[in-house]
């Protein structure tokens, strides 16, 4: 999620697919998923799906699967849309949990420098802040 920050921040037309698979691998290579089998770890595909103007990256990335072989049988086309919709609604979960967060942030290091100046610059401290 950090390491896609970056890329998914920008305006939904200049997200490149590339760049998100290059994302993506990272991220597995970061994670319990390189021990995986090679040929699961490589059906994982982020996609970029259409967006309004004005849309970030966030909004337009998707995580497939290509299902091959007696797997196709049970995730119809129809299941993995329900599939891309739940990801949909857990992929924004995810986007607040990591704005709440970086609030969090900012909001205790802002408090840290508006407690610090207590005295003399207090006042200075505090007109910098706003």
């Amino acid at each position: 999620m950090d390491m896609a920050q970056a890329e998914l921040g920008q305006d939904a037309s200049s997200v490149s697919e590339i760049s998100l698979n290059h994302v993506v691998r990272q991220a597995i290579a970061a994670s319990n998923a390189k021990y995986d089998d090679e040929d699961v770890v490589e059906r994982v595909r982020a996609r970029k799906f259409r967006g309004a103007p004005g849309e970030l990256g966030w909004d337009v990335f998707r995580l497939t699967y290509d299902v091959r072989g007696p797997l196709a049988t049970l995730f119809t086309p129809d299941a993995q849309r329900a599939y891309q919709r739940v990801f949909q609604l857990l992929w924004r979960l995810k986007r607040a949990e990591a704005d709440l967060a970086h609030s969090w942030i900012m909001l205790k290091v802002w408090g840290a420098r508006r407690t610090w100046g207590k005295g003399v610059g207090a006042a200075h401290s505090w007109i910098v802040l706003k």
